[in-house]
């Protein structure tokens, strides 16, 4: 690379990327209108007739839709006692030698779901303790809307519940939870149970005397992987932007002095869309390798059918966000 192309990174780098002293600012800065509740910005006396309505109506649909979901809740408990009902009217109804029978396929399929969780239990312990790092970058608050920062939530969501039922799972690293992607991280609901590394420092600052080590995740680089290693720290930039920001990843990776690389997208599967995915796709990628060690069969599992060549071999869809995404390691809704 000449000097003048890192130049050019470096300049474009500082314009895209807040600066630490930027970062700390938004950080204490105060909370801004969007992120209040609705009830808290009705005590808003600046707010005009027709803002005032607006949101009265925004609070009456979102109360309506909660009464619709404890509508929903009350049919399906009630559906589930009818059928426990049942169930046990027709068990009743049995001859002894079957009921013991029942009882006892019963107590079979408790104790193999109990050794399954428990072995689930192990494999997430010890990826925990040792597992292949991989960083989910939070560092983009200031870059993005309120809507994108929720959409980017639920794709933490997914990442997680991908990580927890992996065969080989990783050891997920949140950094820069701090000021309102802080908040935001922990309004998610059971997030203080994850077993993951939820940090506030900045992945350069916690992995510090690791530097080496890091290796950024994005779609930019013209560094292709070819296979994971287990001593490095892959990092993925958690953004939902629709790619407003160019770059964005590549050039802090190399503002950062630290390496980068790119998922082999393209020689192991051809895509009809741009090579754009969601976070949540870009760490099940890197799982369903992690697990069968072939990054067609990781991609294909991965990456949705309307998103890629038909005359590829279907993989197992998995449900994801309503949020599109970004590139490799940068979401699109970004």
């Amino acid at each position: 690379m000449t000097g003048e192309t890192e130049a050019a990174l470096e300049t474009e780098a500082t314009e895209q990327a807040p600066s630490e002293e930027q970062a700390t600012a938004n950080a204490e800065a105060p909370t801004s209108p969007n992120s209040l509740s609705i009830e808290e910005r009705l005590l808003d006396p600046t707010l005009s007739k027709t803002q005032r309505k607006k949101l009265m109506r925004k609070q009456m649909q979102q109360e309506a839709r909660k009464e619709k979901k404890k509508d929903i809740k009350a049919a399906r408990r009630d559906e589930v006692a009818r059928r426990r009902e049942e169930a046990a009217k027709e068990f009743d109804a049995l001859p002894e030698e079957l009921k013991a029978e029942r009882i006892a396929q019963r107590k079979t399929s408790i104790e193999a779901r109990k050794a399954a969780d428990a072995a689930k239990k192990q494999r997430q312990q010890e990826a925990f303790e040792k597992g292949q790092n991989l960083v989910l970058d939070l560092e983009f608050n200031d870059l993005m809307l309120e809507k994108e920062r929720k959409s980017l939530m639920s794709q933490l969501m997914y990442c997680y519940a991908a990580n927890n039922r992996a065969p080989a799972p990783c050891r997920l690293v949140l950094t820069g939870l701090m000021g309102a992607m802080g908040a935001h991280y922990h309004s998610i609901p059971g997030s203080q149970q994850w077993k993951v590394d939820a940090q506030e420092s900045r992945y350069i600052e916690y992995f510090a005397e690791s530097k080496e080590k890091l290796v950024y995740l994005t779609a930019d680089s013209t560094n292709e992987i070819t296979d994971l290693d287990p001593d490095k720290v892959y990092i993925i930039g958690g953004i939902v932007d629709h790619n407003r920001y160019k770059n964005l990843t590549l050039n802090k990776a190399n503002k950062q002095g630290i390496a980068h690389a790119r998922l082999p997208i393209g020689n192991d599967l051809k895509m009809i869309t741009s090579k754009v995915l969601t976070v949540n796709q870009v760490v099940e990628i890197v799982l369903n390798y992690l697990d069968s060690k072939d990054w067609k069969a990781a991609l294909v599992k991965a990456i949705p059918k309307r998103k890629r060549d038909a005359d590829e071999e279907d993989g197992e869809d998995e449900d994801e966000p309503e949020a599109k995404t970004a590139k490799e390691g940068e979401p699109e809704e970004k």
